[in-house]
């Protein structure tokens, strides 16, 4: 289990979209378009090159693509020898996005939350799905890998084995089945936008089936164990173990003490866990680490069930830290798709 070496940066309030499930969607600074100075920007990216990170993701608040700090920071992580990623809605128009691969992207996280109408509803942003499909495709033509993640939710759920087929038509490099996170101002407002976990076990299920059929890396982020297959327990990353998922990003900005990163690790998942039964009991519960308290209230418990027996397949690493979590050939990655190279 290695640490994430992704030093995540937030750029700016600007956004084109008004999704249904977004983090600061009563945020009074979204769509206001605040930007982050850069100066900020590069001491956290100084910051984390000092811990040990190599990688540089811009992830928001609102979407990276529209800031003017976008080329700074990826030029900034080129002259230190640092990989740049983002994710976006791939929605800002293409010839923007040439330019940042021009400059030296990596790849980009495209936020794909539904297909044709769907995605449209969900950002309430008509042409939403018609300009990210134009990016993809050209991804796909110039041969450059992307990734991709779906949050699921009421208005897409049903569809999610169709949206694995639709990015593996366009050999996705990476795919995250994404579960809503209750926080910050969704704490009265959870069931305007989450699927109860046991309904979206199903369709979960299938769409991982045909990612596994391909040999597609994929990761379940944020799902209880209890509503999986325990087939489908490697690929499910929750808050416990988030800052050893190469593609997340490390939240302590340093990699060289494990030790003190193991530990902030578990107490960011103790924050939003349930502390109680049926996870208190779980024998999974070293790998799930319990699930979202919030999220559970939502749905009366969310008929969570604590798990009795260790699956035969997975008693050589059960009582390891992290033994699930290293099956999975996409935890074994480094965050980084194409080779960076030095700017200087």
């Amino acid at each position: 289990m290695e640490p994430c070496r992704r030093v995540g940066v937030d750029i700016t309030w600007k956004c084109n979209w008004r999704c249904r499930h977004c983090f600061y969607l009563r945020n009074g600074q979204l769509h206001r378009g605040g930007e982050v100075p850069f100066q900020e920007i590069r001491a956290k990216i100084d910051k984390g090159r000092a811990g040990g990170l190599d990688h540089v993701v811009m992830v928001g608040y609102g979407e990276p693509s529209l800031s003017k700090n976008a080329i700074p920071v990826i030029e900034y992580a080129k002259h230190h020898g640092m990989a740049s990623s983002m994710i976006t809605n791939g929605a800002t128009g293409l010839e923007r996005f040439k330019r940042f691969f021009g400059a030296g992207l990596d790849h980009v996280h495209i936020s794909a939350h539904g297909l044709d109408g769907t995605l449209d509803k969900i950002t309430k942003t008509p042409g939403s799905f018609q300009k990210q499909t134009e990016l993809k495709e050209w991804l796909v033509s110039e041969g450059i890998p992307y990734r991709t993640n779906v949050t699921m939710q009421i208005l897409n759920y049903t569809e999610i084995p169709d949206m694995v087929d639709f990015e593996l038509a366009r050999s996705v490099y990476h795919f995250v089945f994404l579960g809503f996170l209750p926080h910050y101002e969704w704490k009265e407002h959870v069931n305007t936008v989450a699927v109860h976990p046991g309904k979206l076990r199903g369709y979960i299920e299938e769409g991982a089936d045909r990612l596994i059929e391909k040999g597609t890396l994929f990761t379940i982020r944020y799902h209880p164990f209890c509503h999986l297959s325990p087939m489908y327990w490697k690929y499910v990353v929750n808050a416990r173990y988030v800052h050893f998922d190469p593609w997340e990003w490390n939240y302590d900005l340093q990699a060289d003490n494990l030790d003190r990163l193991r530990k902030y690790s578990v107490n960011c998942g103790e924050s939003v866990s349930i502390k109680t039964e049926p996870c208190k009991s779980c024998l999974a519960y070293r790998h799930c680490g319990g699930w979202n308290q919030r999220y559970a209230d939502a749905f009366n418990g969310a008929d969570l069930k604590a798990i009795t027996e260790v699956p035969g397949e997975y008693e050589p690493v059960w009582h390891r830290e992290g033994g699930l979590h290293d099956l999975n050939r996409a935890n074994c990655q480094s965050g980084t798709i194409r080779r960076v190279e030095n700017g200087n």
